[in-house]
């Protein structure tokens, strides 16, 4: 792997937001055993299963699941 890491492999995944996430606001999501954090252009409360559609750095894009 010579220290290479697949951020993308998260892409699609299912998770759950730990905080709650807005267009406006960055938030906490559990994916894949790690917390992210994560936006998104609707309003996702915390407790709610979210699906990652893209990831932008180290920030996931997520959505409603």
């Amino acid at each position: 792997m010579n220290g290479y890491y697949d951020l993308r492999r998260v892409v699609g995944k299912v998770g759950v937001a730990k905080t709650d996430i807005s267009p406006k606001k960055t938030g906490v999501v559990w994916v894949e055993a790690e917390m992210w954090s994560a936006l998104s252009d609707e309003e996702i409360k915390a407790g709610e299963k979210v699906k990652v559609i893209d990831i932008k750095g180290l920030t996931l894009v997520v959505k409603r699941a």
